[in-house]
Parts: structure tokens; C-alpha cells; sequence
């Protein structure tokens, strides 16, 4: 997956043998795209709206790499530092309506903001 080229992979997983879970790993836009669409039609009759959210960095800690979203029972691994777009990310990251839950507040907003994402400060949620 590391050629340089578009991929995707679906697949689902059951982490306790009964429950569904369904997994995207991208790096395409236009996938990423959907996926989001799909995020926000269901968030359009959740209140409140959460949506979890975790990074990883490369590996000298200087960029963002991966963007995970989770919600419900699907999760979008978004492999960000392989992709040619990111502006359907930055737009659902800066979303006025929807809160994200993440750990390490400070480095991961750190990390987006030299990305040029900036997410307002009372829509991180730290667990």
C-alpha cells in the first residue's frame, strides 16, 4: 500500500464475535468523500453529534499521517500524509456541529494545525 498509488480496503471485523464492525482504510479523496457524507447524513438525527477521532504521526512526529474517525459501528482509517486531498477532511474537521472525542488534546491539535486544520477548541472532546 505504500507505492504511491490510490488504494482502499474495506473490511469488517467482529472484536467480540458478535458485534459488526465495519473498517475503510484509504488514502483516496474521493472515498474519504463518501464516507463523510455517509458520517454526516447519520449525524443529521444524533444529538448530541460525536464522532471519535485519533492520530498517528510519521514517524519524526512532524506530520499527520493517519486520521481515524470512528462512529457507530463503522471506523475510516484515512491515511492522510499518502493523500493528494484532504479538503473533504478539513471541511467535516471544522464542522460547526459536530464534537470530537480523541486523548491528547494538545498534541494531536498541534499536529492538525500544522496540517492547516484547525479544529475549535470546544469541539475536542478529551477522554
Amino acid at each position: 500500500m505504500d507505492n504511491g498509488s490510490l488504494f482502499t480496503l474495506k473490511t469488517s471485523v467482529l472484536p467480540h464475535g458478535t458485534t459488526k464492525v465495519d473498517v475503510v482504510y484509504t488514502n483516496d479523496p474521493s472515498v474519504l468523500e463518501s464516507t463523510l457524507q455517509m458520517y454526516e447524513h447519520k449525524l443529521r438525527e444524533d444529538m448530541p453529534r460525536f464522532v471519535g477521532l485519533d492520530l498517528e504521526y510519521t514517524s519524526d512526529q512532524s506530520r499527520t499521517a493517519v486520521v481515524q474517525l470512528a462512529m457507530d459501528q463503522h471506523v475510516l482509517v484515512y491515511h492522510f500524509y499518502r493523500s493528494p486531498d484532504t479538503q473533504a477532511l478539513r471541511e467535516f474537521l471544522q464542522h460547526k456541529r459536530i464534537c470530537f472525542t480523541t486523548v491528547d488534546i494538545t498534541g494531536d491539535s498541534t499536529r492538525l494545525a500544522k496540517d492547516g486544520i484547525t479544529i475549535p477548541e470546544h469541539k475536542w472532546i478529551d477522554i
